[in-house]
């Protein structure tokens, strides 16, 4: 029995260091969300719509839709029409130093992705995406924008098909809410490591703080806010203490 209580205590107190790619914490309000794609060509990524709309679909389906605990739910909308190469053109800022967000790639709804060209927006060929929640409004995310980087020369025809992939779901990630974790093994790492194939324990901690699915035998419930983005650990050490506090009264009664 002690050893058992020392599993729970160590389980108990693991910290995860996932960040948020805002400062409210902002989320979808509806976990339900619908993934769609810009119609336009990725002209220098040689990717078409049809293709791109196929990877976004492994991304949502082999990394974010595979996490049991968090009521995140990705699914595929519409190939988009963009007539006037809005999202494959525009720069993300208007105006510059400071950054005013360019009005006319606001997402209403949900989340868009799109190849773009513009060399402000990818400064460096090693820039592979870019997200924006650019579309925020009581304390929800209502529409996220994610551009991949459609320069001359930019590095992802040096990637193969898994990788893309892989990026687009980091990506999504972005725009479900999440920032870059300094975890290697997180798909929300900073670096593209390559054949990441699903993602890690604290892209699971995190996609499940912002979308926790609800429990039907929940022991404990309780919220914590940590603005500064650092290590969550208040809610799996109290679930850690009810466990333990559990345990020992079965031992009282027994």
């Amino acid at each position: 029995m002690k050893k058992l209580l020392i599993f729970f205590l160590f389980t108990s107190l693991q910290a995860h260091a996932f960040t948020f790619n805002n400062n409210i914490e902002a989320r979808f309000e509806d976990p339900s969300i619908v993934v769609n794609i810009n119609g336009a060509d990725c002209e220098n990524s040689q990717l078409d719509p049809d293709t791109l709309y196929q990877m976004a679909y492994d991304a949502v389906t082999d990394y974010w839709n595979q996490v049991p605990s968090s009521s995140l739910f990705l699914k595929m909308g519409t190939i988009t029409e963009d007539a006037t190469n809005t999202f494959y053109t525009e720069p993300i800022c208007s105006s510059q130093d400071p950054c005013v967000p360019n009005e006319n790639i606001k997402v209403d709804k949900y989340i868009l992705i799109s190849c773009n060209d513009d060399p402000q927006n990818f400064p460096s060929k090693n820039i592979l995406g870019l997200t924006l929640t650019n579309n925020i409004s009581g304390g929800y995310i209502r529409g996220a924008l994610f551009l991949l980087n459609d320069t001359p020369g930019n590095l992802f025809n040096d990637l193969s098909r898994d990788e893309i992939v892989a990026v687009i779901a980091h990506e999504i990630g972005h725009a479900v809410g999440l920032g870059h974790s300094p975890t290697e093994d997180a798909l929300m790492y900073f670096s593209l490591i390559p054949k990441r194939r699903s993602v890690g324990g604290d892209d699971i901690a995190g996609v499940t703080y912002l979308y926790p699915k609800e429990q039907p035998f929940g022991i404990i419930s309780c919220a914590s806010i940590d603005t500064g983005g650092g290590p969550h650990f208040f809610f799996p050490f109290l679930l850690g203490l009810a466990l333990i506090s559990f345990i020992i009264r079965k031992v009282k009664i027994s």
